[in-house]
């Protein structure tokens, strides 16, 4: 029986590794003149499992259920709106006006991710794996230094990744050279500001 298990295991591990999973996207647009909507969503089912004692060892959720709307008026002028509702709870993540100028300076007023971590700043659609900081259930998921362990974690415990309320700039001076910066509340993601205080 122990032996039926482990090659279950291997199996479906098989099965992953020669068909990985993609998250279940879906796009459609609507066009008027100058004007573009879009909106999408996408979902990420997230299959979990532990050997540790009392962590519910198996576990299957929704990681991500977030829907996207895009609009587009012009050229210069675009909005973004992407609320998630994972985890049982609503969580606006994205909400912005984006302001596109002719010289290739781009300049985004509202919440979106921070100007810091290319890693943070990849969709979660582009990753290889469904979670940055390697969480394991049932193991204190930042056991490091400071409640640190990962690259990810680091960041975030800094303030300098994730998402904030700001103003951001974006522009590529060539086609190799380019930067980012950005002034936030410095709270995070859904929080009001708190202080007269910016990063």
């Amino acid at each position: 029986m122990i032996r039926l298990f482990q090659i279950g295991w291997f199996g479906a591990g098989l099965l992953v590794v020669l068909f990985p999973p993609t998250p279940a996207c879906a796009q459609t647009e609507i066009s008027a003149r100058t004007a573009t909507i879009t909106l999408g969503g996408r979902l990420h089912a997230q299959f979990s499992s532990t050997t540790v004692d009392d962590a519910g060892q198996t576990n299957i959720f929704l990681r991500r259920a977030r829907i996207y709307l895009g609009i587009e008026v012009n050229d210069f002028l675009e909005a973004a709106l992407q609320p998630d509702f994972a985890g049982g709870q609503a969580l606006l993540q994205d909400a912005y006006v984006r302001f596109n100028f002719s010289d290739g300076l781009v300049v985004t007023v509202g919440q979106m991710k921070r100007a810091f971590d290319l890693f943070e700043l990849s969709s979660s659609t582009r990753l290889s794996v469904i979670e940055r900081d390697g969480r394991v259930p049932g193991v204190d998921h930042c056991a490091g230094v400071g409640g640190i362990c990962s690259w990810s974690g680091f960041n975030e415990e800094l303030a300098y990744a994730e998402r904030d309320v700001g103003i951001f700039f974006e522009e590529d001076l060539s086609e190799k050279v380019s930067y980012m910066a950005a002034v936030t509340n410095g709270t995070g993601v859904n929080v009001p500001d708190e202080n007269s205080f910016k990063s």
